[in-house]
């Protein structure tokens, strides 16, 4: 089969999503995915016990819950297959409810204060797909964020990618956020 149609951030043969790089991103290829990011973003990848978390950040490292140092804007995508949440918090993802899924999967930093959801879990479409979505804000010390998270599975993974920000930086996180989440594809086997 040849290639039906490439556009200058995807290129798409049958039902692969391969991505491709622009003169302003760069491409991230990760575990059973491959996604576009801005250039002015740096990446840091890490596998623990079996999952994998890529920190995408504008300015420097993101903590260990994945917020961004004040002023800076932070995307963290986590790869967790099904085998590793079943041994290591004794959970069936295959038997999820959506609420389940966004229950079980998102959270906010150790210490976060003053914790509002500003936008209720809903489904959007994702990859071809659905995916779930939720909108927090929290204090984290002294600095106010903003969170966003968007969950699937696929192939027996779960996959969360969550934007950490201050607000305002918000809109500026959203579009780093677009750039990943519209150029995802699925890796095939």
């Amino acid at each position: 089969m040849t290639c039906a149609a490439i556009t200058l951030t995807t290129a798409a043969c049958g039902s692969t999503t391969t991505a491709v790089a622009t003169p302003t991103t760069r491409i991230l290829t990760g575990t059973g995915f491959s996604a576009l990011y801005p250039e002015s973003l740096t990446v840091k990848t890490q596998t623990t016990r079996g999952a994998t978390q890529y920190q995408l950040s504008s300015h420097g490292p993101l903590s260990d819950a994945g917020v961004p140092k004040p002023g800076a804007i932070g995307i963290t995508i986590q790869a967790v297959p099904f085998a590793v949440i079943e041994a290591s918090r004794s959970l069936n993802p295959t038997t999820w409810t959506p609420t389940q899924l966004v229950n079980n999967t998102v959270g906010t930093p150790p210490g976060a204060t003053a914790i509002t959801v500003a936008d209720p879990a809903h489904s959007v479409s994702f990859a071809g797909g659905t995916a779930y979505a939720l909108t927090l804000s929290y204090t984290s010390g002294s600095t106010s964020n903003v969170q966003e998270d968007l969950v699937d599975i696929h192939a027996n993974t779960v996959y969360l990618v969550e934007l950490d920000t201050e607000p305002s930086l918000q809109a500026s996180g959203e579009a780093a956020m677009k750039t990943v989440t519209t150029t995802w594809g699925w890796a095939t086997t």
